[in-house]
Parts: structure tokens; C-alpha cells; sequence
């Protein structure tokens, strides 16, 4: 009925929108119910209010009323649950914090506000700066971070900062001190170092739309991969999803 009504297309075959039609239904059948006890029946009918509720208004008796009803119902089934909310705003302080919900069935409460975010986030980043020398690699200016060449549409394996820049020196120094005790450290400290900026991004940007970056660490400027998920774009870095 809705999609000949209306004429809303494809929309009118979504779950979401079922269920919304027919509890639109469903209101009109109560406001005719009422206009019609209201302005039909008799004042001295006074059984008939009831009677008119249980046979229309009855999701157990078999009416126009039940057919919506179980319309809506299977529709409902078929829109996926968000759970149980797990935050909640604290309102003495303007929102400038939260509570989160955590330990078994929810419980407990962990406090969140931006000065803990704040400091959380900068805690991280001194993690990083102290794993970035523990493997030898130079930290940078940010002047010198800035004047960086990438490319936003590399469509070749293998297009990375050291196609773009003059890392040759540095690599070269890199790779001349490389025994298999070091570069057995590297990797171990190069995980520690994927998962510090990935907190940092998620902190400060928010996870990515499906966290897989959280389950497998993607081999990043090699031979497989046609784009590195780590990219700097627009002023902003973020993590983009395969």
C-alpha cells in the first residue's frame, strides 16, 4: 500500500521503512477508534468503547488492526540491533564528561572527559617518540614533516615517501647496521609502534567504519598492497579501511 501510495521506490522495500509506515497505520487506526467512540456511538452505549477495543485494537483478536501488526513485527526482526547503550552523559558539568559503561553485564563505570582524552593522547604520543628511538629511526620536525612529498593517487605497488623523497642516505645507514638481532627487535618494536598509532587515530579521530585495521596489521608500500591504509590527506591522518 505504501509503495503505490506514496511512491517512494526502492525506499518502501526497506526494513526501517516498514516498520515506520506501519506504525503510522497503526496511529490512524487508534485515532479513528477514537473519533468514532467520540462522534458515532451513542453516549449510552457504554459498553461499546470496550467492546470496539478488544475486537479492532486487540493484537490477539484477527483485524485489519493484527494484519499491520504482523507486518511490523517480522519487518522489526529484520533491523538490526545497536545493544544496549553504553554511555552515559554526566549533566553536572556541561557534558564535558562521560561515564562508560564496562565489567560484566555493564556495571561498572569508567570516567571519561576530555582532559583525561587529552592526557591519555599525549601519553601515547611519548610512547611512540620513545619506540622510534629504541629502533633507531630519526624523529623529524614537524617543518620537515610538513615539506614531505606523498602521492593521493598511487595506483603502482611500491609508490611510497621513498619514491616521492631522498631517503637513500638514511635508509642506507638503516640497513648497514641491520643484523638479525636487529631487525628481530625492529618487528617486535614496529608492533608495538602500529598499535600506539592506532590508538592515537582512534583517540583522536575515531575508529575507523569497520576496525579491521584492529585485527590484521596490512603490509604497508610493498609489492601487495596497491594503497597504503595509513595516509596523510587534507590536513588530517587517518587509517583507511581495506
Amino acid at each position: 500500500m505504501s509503495y503505490i501510495s506514496f511512491g517512494s521506490g526502492p525506499e518502501s522495500r526497506n526494513a526501517q521503512f516498514i516498520v515506520h509506515q506501519c506504525v503510522h497505520i497503526l496511529y490512524a487506526f487508534r485515532v479513528f477508534y477514537l473519533h468514532h467512540c467520540l462522534e458515532v456511538v451513542h453516549p449510552s452505549r457504554t459498553a461499546e468503547p470496550e467492546r470496539l477495543s478488544n475486537a479492532f485494537l486487540n493484537s490477539n483478536q484477527p483485524s485489519a488492526f493484527t494484519a499491520v501488526q504482523n507486518i511490523k513485527r517480522p519487518a522489526k526482526l529484520d533491523i538490526p540491533e545497536c545493544g544496549v547503550q553504553k554511555i552515559t552523559w554526566l549533566s553536572s558539568d556541561c557534558c564535558d564528561s562521560l561515564s562508560v559503561h564496562v565489567g560484566v553485564m555493564g556495571l561498572d563505570r569508567v570516567l571519561v572527559s576530555h582532559a583525561i582524552m587529552r592526557s591519555t593522547f599525549f601519553g601515547i604520543l611519548q610512547r611512540i617518540r620513545a619506540t622510534l628511538t629504541t629502533i633507531g629511526i630519526e624523529i623529524i620536525k614537524i617543518e620537515e614533516f610538513r615539506a614531505l612529498r606523498d602521492s593521493a593517487s598511487s595506483t603502482h605497488p611500491g609508490e611510497g615517501l621513498w619514491t616521492f623523497n631522498p631517503c637513500d642516505a638514511i635508509t642506507k645507514e638503516f640497513v648497514r647496521k641491520s643484523t638479525r638481532g636487529f631487525r628481530h627487535e625492529f618487528l617486535k618494536e614496529a608492533s608495538k609502534l602500529y598499535r600506539l598509532t592506532l590508538a592515537a587515530i582512534h583517540l583522536c579521530g575515531g575508529p575507523s567504519p569497520r576496525a579491521t585495521e584492529d585485527a590484521v596489521t596490512r603490509l604497508l608500500n610493498s609489492s601487495t598492497e596497491l594503497v597504503r591504509n595509513v595516509q596523510f590527506i587534507a590536513g588530517t591522518i587517518g587509517v583507511q579501511s581495506g
